[in-house]
């Protein structure tokens, strides 16, 4: 009987010893010790999926290669994966759940800036850490997100400049209404004024829409040099398809993508896009061991048809960079892991990357890529060397970048993308102020009177002394006294008028024949407006047409609006010049 007791309490302790040490192998947080999970957070479903399945299977083949190498910290690496949805609140929810509920030391993930920007507060809220693979638009840093994507000097003002040395000065830009497309071409606009090019257009496509066939049409209408594209997801196929409707072929007017790459292409074919270019920092095509076996591994492991791409190949080093790092820190926690990353570097295999210990960037190599007949890019041009990452870009300062994104937010009802507006209320409102335009100012016999006076005076002005006088417009402030008369002169005193008592036009002014501005409510960013789109299409050599814009920011103004550009006519029907004003985007969506 003792004996049995004693046989008893023996088993008992053995027990209790292996479920301490059970316990021992849990976490604080309650996880499996025995794998190390990670998050990958994709849109698997919605617009967005034909870009971003192919991320995660490149994802998951970097955490295959850690774990056949024997796994990091002697545990193997466990992937969860969460759908997006192509819905920024849903990429915000499922970045919460894979951080409280599963219990991730980190997630690899997001696509658009849109999905990056509706996530980061949740990083930063539980002090976490996001591995964002995916060129972009820059103005941004965060301590808890490492961005092993191009920023802006990496990939999108190199290709500008490439632009103006190879094909042409006048440019069209056309993207998506979210984020990255606006901030990108606002970045664009002021790199093409700095170097001495014109943006002809500038057009917007709602986030999945294949509504295109307006701005194709109107891209037909300007004849620009090239087309700059941030369009993202399946609305390019619709775009190129429209594009190759109306004519517009490579060889006539070519396009530079800045979201388009090899995956794009498979699904989008490309029979009719051989000659076009891209922008990356990554291309399939790159000839160096470290691609080959990049591109050997991916297709042995997931067909031989498939193709790698920037994105992919920036989530695979990405998920490289984190586990060097969760190495050299001993650890996976993210303080220790976000420690140690800014010490790293890898051969990756677009070449050589580091994490800028300034801003948790990536230096990268630049390229260009013109697209082949069979789905990939011949590299046109080369940085040569990486290229240190600078988020902001200097035509304006951190505080005026932080009023545009701030300007976009409060603009989609606190959102980062643009939930649409019906073109019908679009469309009302801008009738309904053009005719108010035309019938108090436009028609006006004094403005008409002073406007054909000032081209008179203008009309022998050649380009240089033209150009000589808009720098100087540029330079000087509101005190210099050419600027400040046509502050307070007739007929600044005539939209001032106007504009007090139709205060949804917060920018109003007016300019000659010539282009050169004769009177104005505020001051305008330029003297000079005849090499504008805007300006070209109202005054249509001589001719005159009512114009209206697309909504847009208005630095001068400094608010989002739409801007109605009416032929100011004298009273036998003359166009003498041309009628600018910005309808704010507040009254348009009251109009609705």
């Amino acid at each position: 009987m003792r004996a049995g007791r004693i046989v008893v309490a023996v088993l008992a302790a053995v027990v209790l010893i292996a479920l301490g040490w059970v316990l021992m192998q849990q976490k604080e947080d309650g996880s499996s010790a025995s794998t190390i999970k990670v998050g990958i957070l994709h849109s698997l479903t919605g617009t967005m999926a034909i870009s971003e399945r192919p991320v995660v299977d490149a994802t998951l083949m970097a955490i295959e290669k850690i774990n056949e190498e024997g796994g990091l910290l002697g545990r193997q690496v466990e992937a969860v994966i969460a759908d997006g949805r192509s819905d920024g609140a849903v990429f915000a929810a499922e970045a919460a759940r894979l951080i409280r509920e599963e219990k991730v030391e980190v997630v690899f993930g997001c696509w658009t800036s849109a999905s990056r920007k509706a996530v980061r507060p949740v990083f930063e809220a539980n002090d976490h850490l996001l591995f964002y693979p995916v060129q972009y638009e820059g103005i941004e840093e965060s301590p808890n997100i490492v961005y092993t994507g191009a920023a802006p000097n990496q990939q999108i003002l190199p290709a500008v400049k490439w632009c103006l040395d190879h094909v042409g000065n006048r440019f069209f830009l056309v993207g998506s209404d979210y984020v990255f497309p606006r901030a990108a071409n606002a970045i664009i606009k002021d790199h093409i004024n700095a170097l001495g090019g014109a943006v002809v257009g500038e057009e917007y496509i709602l986030l999945g829409s294949s509504e295109v066939g307006e701005s194709v049409q109107r891209i037909a209408a300007q004849k620009p040099d090239i087309i700059l594209n941030t369009i993202n997801g399946g609305s390019n196929v619709a775009f190129f398809r429209e594009l190759r409707a109306a004519g517009i072929t490579p060889d006539k007017i070519p396009t530079m993508s800045f979201s388009i790459a090899e995956n794009e292409l498979m699904e989008m074919g490309t029979d009719q896009m051989a000659g076009d270019y891209a922008a990356w920092n990554y291309f399939q095509s790159i000839d160096s061991e470290e691609n080959q076996a990049f591109v050997s591994r991916f297709k042995s492991r997931y067909g031989a048809d498939r193709v790698t791409s920037d994105p992919m190949e920036a989530a695979y080093l990405g998920v490289h960079l984190w586990a060097q790092a969760a190495a050299d820190a001993g650890s996976a926690d993210v303080g220790e892991v976000l420690r140690a990353v800014v010490k790293q570097s890898l051969l990756a295999p677009g070449g050589i990357v580091s994490v800028d210990q300034r801003n948790l960037h990536t230096w990268k190599t630049v390229r260009i890529g013109k697209i082949r007949s069979d789905g990939q890019f011949e590299i046109v041009w080369s940085s040569g060397q990486p290229i240190a990452p600078a988020p902001f870009p200097v035509s304006r300062s951190r505080p005026e970048w932080q009023i545009f994104l701030e300007q976009l937010y409060v603009m989609w009802g606190e959102q980062w993308t643009n939930p649409g507006i019906p073109k019908e209320i679009v469309a009302a409102a801008a009738t309904r102020a053009t005719v108010q335009l035309e019938q108090i100012l436009a028609d006006n016999p004094d403005i008409a009177a002073m406007a054909e006076n000032s081209t008179g005076a203008n009309h022998s002005l050649n380009l240089e002394k033209i150009q000589l006088l808009d720098n100087e417009w540029r330079d000087n402030g509101n005190d210099n006294p050419a600027i400040k008369m046509f502050l307070t002169n007739e007929v600044a005193r005539i939209l001032k008028f106007v504009q007090k008592q139709h205060p949804e036009f917060s920018e109003i002014f007016v300019t000659d024949s010539v282009g050169l501005v004769i009177g104005m409510t505020n001051r305008t960013s330029d003297y000079y407006q005849a090499d504008e789109g805007w300006w070209m299409e109202a005054f249509d050599s001589g001719k005159g047409v009512n114009h209206v814009g697309v909504i847009e920011y208005d630095a001068s103004a400094r608010i989002w609006g739409i801007a109605l550009c009416i032929p100011v006519r004298n009273p036998t029907g003359k166009t003498v010049g041309v009628l600018k004003a910005f309808l704010s985007i507040h009254n348009l969506l009251a109009a609705g």
